[in-house]
C-alpha cells in the first residue's frame, strides 16, 4: 500500500512539475534552438519562433500568412539579403532595423541587435503585422 502512495506521490509532483518545465524563459519570449544542429538556427527553428510569435500576437492570416511572408521575402531563411538594403528572415529594411527594433520590442524582452538574429528578425515582424502585412506588399495582400 504504502508503496502504491509513494508512486501516486512521485507521479502527482511531476504533473505539478511539467507545467513549470515548459514554460521556460525560452519557450515564454519565443527563444528555441536545435542543439542537434551545432547551436546554428535552421529552418525549423525559424518557423517555431513564426508559429510562437503569431500565438503571442494576433496577425491577420494567423500563423499561415506569417509562413507565407517569410517564405516569400527570403524562403525562412535568416541569412538572406538583397543587394538594395534588406536582410533576414523578413528582409526588413537595413537602414530603419536599429528603430523598428527599438520600438517593437515587447516589454522586458531583449532583442539582438543584428537584423540577422531570426529571433530579433521574426518577433519584429510579426509586431509591425498586427495591423496588416502592408510593410511586404509583393508577397500577395
Amino acid at each position: 500500500m504504502l508503496r502504491y502512495i509513494s508512486t501516486a506521490l512521485c507521479a502527482l509532483v511531476l504533473l505539478l512539475a511539467a507545467p513549470a518545465v515548459a514554460d521556460t524563459w525560452r519557450d515564454k519570449e519565443c527563444r528555441f534552438n536545435d542543439l542537434r544542429s551545432g547551436n546554428t538556427w535552421t529552418t525549423y527553428e525559424v518557423e517555431k519562433t513564426i508559429r510562437c510569435a503569431t500565438a503571442k500576437w494576433y496577425v491577420p492570416g494567423g500563423t499561415p500568412k506569417a509562413f507565407s511572408v517569410a517564405q516569400c521575402e527570403s524562403g525562412t531563411d535568416l541569412l538572406d539579403h538583397s543587394t538594395d538594403g534588406y536582410a533576414g528572415t523578413y528582409q526588413h529594411a537595413v537602414q530603419y532595423w536599429d528603430a523598428r527594433r527599438a520600438a517593437l520590442r515587447p516589454q522586458g524582452w531583449e532583442l539582438a541587435p543584428s537584423v540577422y538574429n531570426a529571433r530579433s528578425n521574426v518577433v519584429v515582424a510579426i509586431r509591425m503585422a498586427r495591423s496588416g502585412w502592408s510593410p511586404w506588399p509583393h508577397c500577395g495582400l
